[in-house]
């Protein structure tokens, strides 16, 4: 499973999705959980930023330029640069 670009695909799709209705809720709602959502936004940020050093790295591995890889690594975090390790995406 581990190994279908399906599973990886699907995995990018449910991160930008949380990243959607964190933002939505947390910044542009005014609700009354905006404040966790805010701090759960923060959060999954700093998770991701996290990553950077791997991602780099393998990033370097596969000659992928460093703007590309913050950018996805940002964005997608592991479910991007894991694939990318075990060979299930070239790039």
């Amino acid at each position: 499973m581990l190994k279908t670009q399906k599973f990886w695909h699907r995995a990018m799709i449910a991160v930008v999705v949380s990243w959607i209705f964190l933002i939505l809720f947390g910044f542009v709602f005014s609700t009354g959980i905006s404040t966790m959502l805010k701090v759960l936004t923060a959060l999954l940020f700093v998770i991701h930023a996290s990553q950077l050093y791997i991602s780099f790295k393998i990033g370097k591995e596969k000659d992928i330029s460093p703007t590309l890889v913050v950018t996805k690594t940002l964005v997608f975090g592991l479910a991007w640069w894991v694939p990318l390790k075990i060979g299930v995406f070239e790039k």
